[in-house]
């Protein structure tokens, strides 16, 4: 019997731990999308990929959305990924981030890893992600040959939610 389908969303100051755990529980693959790889990495985010990497090798890839060309050096824990066999792609038009686990665990997070005074004075709330956990979300994953340069949530299949009551 498959496992239940769990949606959350995310605050803000919890991005960092459901990025966190879904990296963790992966086992077979990683898949992250970012908008912006240097902002990705600066939020500390990227430096969990480093043990997957080890694992996982060519089954970790990177999707950015940051120039095409991508100076590996500037970002040095890029390099050690990249070492580990994980690989690097770029799709221009990305403005999001977004983790898939093992395609049955997804965190989706608007892109604004910014910094700065605006980020110290906003709320803890100003932005809102969504963690999907489940094995019935495989279904919503398109094919990696259908990812062209569309936003990051085009990549999810069009689906109806159930909706409870109803």
């Amino acid at each position: 019997m498959a496992t239940p389908t769990e949606a959350r969303l995310i605050l803000e100051k919890d991005h960092t731990q459901a990025i966190y755990a879904a990296i963790c529980e992966a086992r077979q693959s990683l898949l992250v999308f970012t908008g912006n790889l240097g902002r990705f990495a600066q939020s500390g985010w990227l430096r969990f990929l480093a043990e997957p990497s080890e694992r996982l090798g060519r089954n970790v890839r990177i999707v950015c959305g940051s120039r095409a060309e991508v100076d590996i050096s500037s970002i040095p824990l890029l390099e050690g990924l990249v070492k580990n066999g994980a690989t690097l792609e770029h799709r221009s038009g990305l403005n999001t981030n977004l983790v898939v686990a093992d395609a049955n665990h997804i965190v989706l997070l608007g892109d604004g890893c910014e910094s700065g005074s605006f980020a110290e004075r906003r709320s803890y709330a100003a932005r809102i992600g969504m963690a999907i956990k489940g094995e019935q979300i495989r279904a919503l994953i398109l094919p990696s040959s259908a990812f062209g340069e569309r936003s990051a949530f085009q990549y999810l299949a069009p689906c109806t939610w159930p909706i409870a009551g109803s």
